[in-house]
């Protein structure tokens, strides 16, 4: 199914649980209400949204994947561990987040998926609901992609809060944690047609080249 690269014990619990853990009480702090209603977007093997699920039983937790194995997976999970909080789904953000009983629906939005800064905030500002929070653990070296990802969030009307390092707590990862508030309603043309979030992302060349072309087509 591939779920994740991770397959020792000691890495699972270190780079996979305890990074989701990481997360749990800024996740709280941010929502600052007892029913919660949070999205894991592209949540693959689970991660974080089963462990935070666990962890913050008081809180309902959408687990958003493409991929029927995976979700398939996800369903096994939830029934197994007796999750009540959780719910596995399939479907592509780029659908979802323009169906009304999708689009900001959440109080928060979390996404551990590889792909850029900027293909996430616009896949996941869509779901968050007003002055929400999208919620993004990433690696230490990311100047680079935060210039990117500014740039996205004027397109998308939200705004990057910060991108601190989390406190070390034994995972042996430097992660830090973007935070971005959805301050307006998300455009109507946002997010964008399958696949081009991650293959054009806001603010890129890429992204200007693919205006020309459907300019130029229209």
């Amino acid at each position: 199914v591939n779920l994740t690269a991770v397959r020792d014990y000691d890495g699972i619990e270190r780079r996979l649980i305890l990074e989701s853990l990481r997360i749990r009480d800024k996740i709280r702090e941010l929502v600052g209400k007892p029913d919660g209603r949070v999205m894991d977007l592209g949540s693959g093997g689970g991660i974080p949204g089963i462990v935070l699920a666990i962890a913050i039983p008081e809180y309902s937790f959408t687990l958003l994947d493409a991929t029927g194995k995976k979700v398939t997976f996800l369903r096994e999970c939830i029934e197994a561990l007796g999750l009540e909080n959780a719910t596995a789904v399939q479907g592509r953000a780029e659908e979802l987040g323009h169906d009304i009983e999708w689009r900001s629906a959440f109080d928060l939005v979390t996404a551990r998926a590889v792909t850029s800064l900027s293909a996430l905030l616009e896949l996941g500002l869509p779901f968050v609901q007003m002055k929400g929070w999208l919620v993004l653990p990433k690696g230490a070296d990311i100047e680079e992609a935060m210039t990117i990802a500014r740039k996205a969030a004027g397109k998308l009307v939200g705004t990057i809060v910060e991108a601190s390092f989390l406190p070390v707590v034994g995972s042996l990862v430097d992660t830090r944690l973007v935070l971005v508030r959805k301050d307006n309603p998300t455009p109507g043309g946002f997010p964008r047609r399958v696949g081009l979030p991650a293959k054009a992302p806001l603010g890129t060349q890429q992204e200007r080249q693919d205006r020309r072309v459907r300019r130029g087509k229209s």
